[in-house]
């Protein structure tokens, strides 16, 4: 048998190579992992941004969700006679908005005497960024009157009140539409 000459460093030195791979050797090569964990980051970098997208805009969607909800919960009560602290039914509630604001108040009046029912705050990073009737306004009083739920918009009939729900953070807006000629509260 002839005597190979091996030099050490020259069986060893293919497999340090970067980018090459010893035909011998099974395994991956440190350029085919690198390119791995690169386009590894790049799909979870995406998956991020969608997730965080899809956060705020379930946020926003609460939101206007959680508002419709307290004004039809409020028109409800005065159709219904709900009876207020065990004592009568509310003669009219109003429902006043202020813009920017995180909150919004609802008081219940009975005998021409108004009283705070509740200070709705709305949830983290959402604000009343816009209240429109005619064209932007500052703060609007929403009135709702026994016994046939009639919606008064800053004292009168026949109008729409836009409220416009921004995320703080983002910027993305939906609208809450209270007509006040059909008694209805939608999303634009």
């Amino acid at each position: 048998m002839p005597k190979q000459n091996h030099n050490s460093s020259d069986s060893i030195a293919p497999r340090l190579r970067l980018g090459l791979q010893n035909d011998n050797s099974p395994g991956f090569t440190l350029i085919e992992l690198t390119v791995v964990a690169a386009i590894s980051a790049i799909l979870a970098t995406i998956v991020l941004f969608n997730f965080q997208s899809l956060r705020t805009q379930q946020e926003v969607t609460a939101a206007s969700n959680d508002l419709i909800s307290k004004l039809r919960e409020v028109q409800n009560a005065v159709l219904s006679g709900k009876i207020i602290n065990g004592v009568e039914a509310a003669d009219a509630y109003e429902i006043r908005f202020t813009a920017p604001a995180t909150t919004y108040t609802i008081y219940y009046e009975i005998n021409l005497v108004q009283t705070l029912l509740e200070t709705v705050r709305l949830p983290r990073n959402m604000e009343v960024s816009q209240l429109t009737v005619s064209s932007p306004d500052p703060a609007v009083t929403v009135r709702i009157t026994a016994p046939y739920a009639p919606i008064f918009i800053d004292g009168a009939s026949n109008q729409n009140l836009q409220i416009r729900l921004n995320h703080q953070k983002v910027g993305r807006t939906r609208t809450v539409i209270i007509d006040g000629i059909s008694g209805s509260v939608g999303v634009q």
